[in-house]
This record gives structure tokens, C-alpha cells and sequence, in this order.
């Protein structure tokens, strides 16, 4: 099962790389690789933007195509390693645990299919596992020209996992990091990162 952190965005409304921010003294990617290799993903890549000393870098394969275009990127290396899926992340969810991503697993393996993070009729995109077997498909739609995540899995009929959403909450601005920074951040719900190779 392969993680992939989405990190290739332009951080437009953050005026800075939010994936390098800290939260409670871990970056914002950091943390969301911690929850990643909790759930057992491995290996644990980022895709797009530039590399990070704590995974391997894999290069988007569709630069400045939105995150369908990581996405296909991520299922294409996936295929390569012959992994079953891969959870796709983006790397401003700093509250994401390995306990959620670990539902998505257990999901996929119960049910099969498509699985992805929401709670009750919403659907988190940028939170998702996706079989390899359903990598032509994908790449299919991003060829003809779609660009939607949320358009893709609505046509794909995901599994929904059922979460907090405050579990699934992105940091895009500075206001949003604020509001969570002034909140004590639940460390019952987020996994610390200690001892994971490369976290700070």
C-alpha cells in the first residue's frame, strides 16, 4: 500500500510553502507522512513540488494540472512498484491521523472498490485511497481533458469512510492557520511523529 503526499501546489492563499509550516513544532507535511506510515503505507513518496528529506520525490507527471494530475501521477507509480493502491493525501491536513487513513485501508480491503475520507454526504477528495486497478480509468478522464477530483470519484461511485471533519480540515490561508493554532491541536487524534525518519 503506497502513500503519496500531493506537495506540488503554488501555496497562493498562504503567501508561503504551507507544507513546510509547523504545527505543534512538526510541518505540516511531516505530519501528514506520520499518519501515512502509521497506517503501514510503504513506501511513503511525495509528488510534485520540490523534494523533502524525508521521502522520495517523484516528479508530477502533469506540472501546474491541478491535483488529478499528482494523482495520475501517483497510481502510475504505484503500478510500477506493483503495489495493490496507493492513499493519496494532500500535505495541508495537519490534523489527519493514521487511525483514518487505516479506515480507508480496512474499507478498501473488506469492500474493494473505491474509498474515499468524508463525513456523511461530503466527500474529501484529497483524502482517498485508489486501487491501481482503476489507474487506466483514471488517466482516461484527466486525457480528455477533466480536471475535477471530486468530478472523478462522483463518476467512479467511491466507497465513503465516514470521519471527524475536523480530522479533514486544509490549511490554506493564513486565517486558517491561526484559527488552528489557537485551538490546542487533539493529540488523540493526531499521531506525533516521533521517530519517524527525517521529521524534525
Amino acid at each position: 500500500m503506497l502513500g503519496a503526499v500531493l506537495a506540488g501546489g503554488r501555496s497562493s492563499r498562504m503567501g508561503v510553502d504551507k507544507a513546510a509550516i509547523e504545527v505543534d513544532g512538526v510541518t505540516m507535511f511531516d505530519r501528514v507522512v506520520a499518519a501515512l506510515r502509521h497506517a503501514g503505507c510503504s513506501p511513503v513518496v511525495s509528488v510534485g513540488g520540490r523534494s523533502r528529506p524525508s521521502v522520495d520525490h517523484v516528479a508530477d507527471l502533469h506540472p501546474q494540472e491541478g491535483p488529478l494530475g499528482g494523482i495520475v501521477t501517483a497510481l502510475a507509480h504505484a503500478g510500477e512498484l506493483e503495489a495493490e493502491a496507493v492513499v493519496v493525501v494532500a500535505c495541508d491536513m495537519p490534523s489527519l491521523s493514521g487511525r483514518t487513513i487505516s479506515q480507508l485501508v480496512e474499507a478498501h480491503r473488506s469492500g474493494g472498490g473505491r474509498v474515499v475520507a468524508g463525513e456523511g454526504e461530503r466527500v474529501e477528495p484529497m483524502c482517498a485511497l485508489w486501487p491501481v486497478a482503476i489507474a487506466t480509468e483514471v488517466n482516461d478522464m484527466f486525457e480528455s481533458g477533466e480536471r475535477s477530483v471530486a468530478r472523478v470519484l462522483d463518476r467512479l461511485v467511491p466507497i465513503v469512510v465516514p470521519v471527524g471533519a475536523s480530522v479533514l480540515a486544509n490549511i490554506n490561508t493564513p486565517e486558517e492557520l491561526r484559527r488552528l493554532t489557537d485551538v490546542a491541536v487533539d493529540t488523540a487524534d493526531v499521531d506525533r511523529p516521533s521517530g519517524s525518519r527525517g521529521l524534525r
